[in-house]
């Protein structure tokens, strides 16, 4: 993320860890389908994982791996995908704009993207998150500290795909298994970026939408040592604060408006802004702990005297992440996976 997927700009390790030697890969049915090995030592052996694994995620398609493991190695090829489509849409808006200078010259297909392309159904990022999602119940069933209730309160006979999706993929019940909260956080944010919105709605966000960015927030400032997770928690929970300032500005001309008497509303408003601040300290106090390379957005603070012409947060003022990925968020609102639909969308109509 934070060297936007250009391996060119990482710093030279192969003097301090050699690389490995490629180790011949046992012919299996799933070798000849996806063309990788899930064996530990092949994947780490082969070029294209030397500084991060790429292509088809190996460990989530090993049926003999650990399903927390499985689980972890989808939402990282979803991550990924992310990343490439950020690149993928600077690169065209540069292109547009004549900044040749911003281009890295031909903007080859990653094998990630490769890989996604090929074999949508399996890992198309709506659908991996699911998986994800699944596989962690799965652990979490198996697990001697698992409940007798599923987590989040789904059966294992609902489909994820139902109606009651809306709430299956938030982990916000206090009696659920508390060992994965880092994980069903990654879930809960990712589910609501893969999300399209609905521009009938205040902001052009689901009740779904709002939903896990709050669930996302309030995980946070019940466990702030998430920040220090491995991985991309705190830039993942930095967006997702981005998104609902986003919703309070649609919110904010939707309800001096039209909404002015709507307590319902007025409600959500005052939930959204109490969640956005309380969140924003935390990721303040950690943003200052870091060095400025790993540092997500410095968002702006509320402005609670706006009038009706002026944003509620202006995100303009808004010190944007190094990581291409990170910045659509601000700029476009929602993640680079659906920045992508969306164009796809418009160039096919």
């Amino acid at each position: 993320m934070l060297y936007n997927g250009n391996m060119e700009s990482l710093p030279s390790i192969d003097e301090i860890i050699p690389p490995l030697p490629p180790l011949p890969e046992n012919t299996t049915p799933k070798v000849k389908k996806y063309d990788i090995c899930a064996i530990p030592s092949a994947i780490a052996s082969h070029p294209d994982n030397q500084s991060w694994i790429q292509g088809t995620p190996p460990v989530y398609i090993n049926d003999k791996a650990s399903p927390h493991s499985r689980s972890l190695d989808a939402l990282a090829c979803a991550i990924r995908t992310c990343c490439d489509q950020a690149n993928v849409q600077f690169e065209s808006m540069a292109r547009q704009m004549n900044h040749y200078q911003l281009l890295r010259g031909t903007m080859e297909p990653t094998p990630t993207s490769t890989a996604v392309r090929n074999f949508r159904d399996d890992l198309a990022s709506r659908e991996i998150v699911l998986s994800a999602f699944t596989l962690l119940q799965l652990y979490e069933a198996s697990s001697d500290d698992s409940t007798s209730d599923t987590p989040n309160g789904m059966k294992d006979s609902e489909d994820p795909a139902s109606s009651s999706h809306s709430k299956s993929l938030t982990n916000n019940n206090p009696n659920n298994n508390t060992t994965n909260q880092g994980h069903h956080l990654i879930i809960a944010a990712l589910d609501a970026f893969f999300n399209t919105g609905d521009e009938n709605e205040p902001g052009g966000f689901t009740p779904h939408q709002i939903q896990s960015l709050i669930s996302v927030c309030s995980s946070l400032q019940q466990q702030p040592l998430l920040l220090f997770s491995p991985g991309p928690t705190y830039h993942l929970v930095s967006n997702a604060v981005v998104l609902l300032c986003h919703l309070l500005n649609g919110m904010h001309f939707n309800r001096i408006r039209e909404h002015a008497g709507d307590t319902e509303q007025k409600r959500l408003f005052d939930t959204v802004v109490d969640t956005v601040i309380a969140t924003r300290t935390l990721l303040n106090v950690h943003r200052g702990k870091l060095p400025c390379k790993m540092r997500c957005h410095d968002i702006p603070r509320p402005n609670f005297h706006a009038n009706p012409t002026e944003p509620y947060v202006d995100l303009g003022e808004t010190i944007m992440c190094s990581s291409r990925s990170c910045q659509g968020f601000v700029l476009m609102a929602c993640s680079p996976t659906v920045a992508a639909e969306r164009q796809m969308g418009s160039n096919g109509q």
